[in-house]
């Protein structure tokens, strides 16, 4: 029996796949429904838990328990939410020393697995409006990382200028995201001068890293993440002894060449 188009069983074929994807969309808005907010509470709890021991130790061991600390609330609230961190290539964040690592920045998760390739005693740092997120906050201060007032000049730098002190006398990696806020279409953005001025003042190389599948899963203004794969890719350190004030908006450009065709590199074809 054929349709009135004359293509058979086509359309039937076609309003079948239609309604299963439906099922598979709200089969993961389900799980991410119940799936997040787990992801909240275990943050809650386990950063509640590591406030005390911080507290009980003066923050004496967050910079030796920061990288174990955040990899394993990383690796588990990642596993909540069905979202797999494959890498592209072997980390290059393995050692401890002093430098800037960057990251793109299109989605909500980007907190999680950039948790998961902290490199060893390194300072996240994040624009001030996470003092008002329950958990992360109290990370945030446990760990000893830094806020940076956007809206503030003079305290950003010198949030900046006590960073550079700090990379210099501990041998720490400084992770920064220079977009400043999540893309609103999964898009690298303009890159915000703070990481480099950073990188340039302290005299250190650049780690830029790149995530792919991050927007699809939960992009800007979603509020509970698909499950799927996020897939990252190290890219070459950058050394910056050779920038100079004059030359660091060509200098950014560049990074951030490097950074977008890596990102196209990845697109699945």
């Amino acid at each position: 029996m054929s349709s009135p188009t004359g293509l058979g069983y086509v359309p039937n074929v076609v309003a079948l796949g239609y309604r299963a994807g439906k099922l598979t969309t709200a089969l993961c808005w389900t799980r991410g429904v119940i799936s997040f907010p787990l992801a909240w509470a275990f943050t809650l709890v386990y950063c509640t838990a590591f406030l005390l021991f911080t507290l009980l130790t003066m923050r004496l061991l967050s910079r030796a328990l920061m990288a174990p600390a955040v990899h394993w609330w990383a690796r588990i609230s990642l596993g909540l939410c069905g979202v797999r961190v494959v890498l592209d290539n072997p980390s290059t964040l393995l050692d401890r020393r002093s430098r800037v690592v960057i990251i793109n920045h299109p989605s909500t998760l980007d907190i999680m697995w950039g948790a998961l390739i902290a490199p060893p005693a390194s300072v996240y740092v994040g624009k001030r409006e996470l003092m008002f997120v329950p958990g992360i906050n109290i990370a945030w201060w446990a760990l000893r990382f830094a806020l940076l007032d956007r809206r503030n000049p003079r305290r950003a730098h010198e949030t900046l200028r006590r960073l550079v002190k700090q990379m210099q006398k501990e041998r720490l990696s400084v992770v920064m995201l220079p977009e400043g806020t999540r893309s609103q279409d999964g898009e690298l953005q303009p890159f915000k001068k703070g990481a480099f001025h950073l990188a340039l003042q302290a005299g250190v190389p650049i780690y830029p890293i790149v995530a792919a599948g991050a927007y699809a899963l939960m992009p800007r203004h979603r509020l509970v993440p698909f499950p799927g794969t996020i897939r990252v890719r190290f890219l070459a350190p950058i050394e910056t002894h050779q920038w100079t004030r004059a030359t660091l908006v060509d200098d950014i450009d560049a990074v951030r060449t490097k950074m977008q065709l890596a990102l196209r590199e990845m697109e699945p074809d």
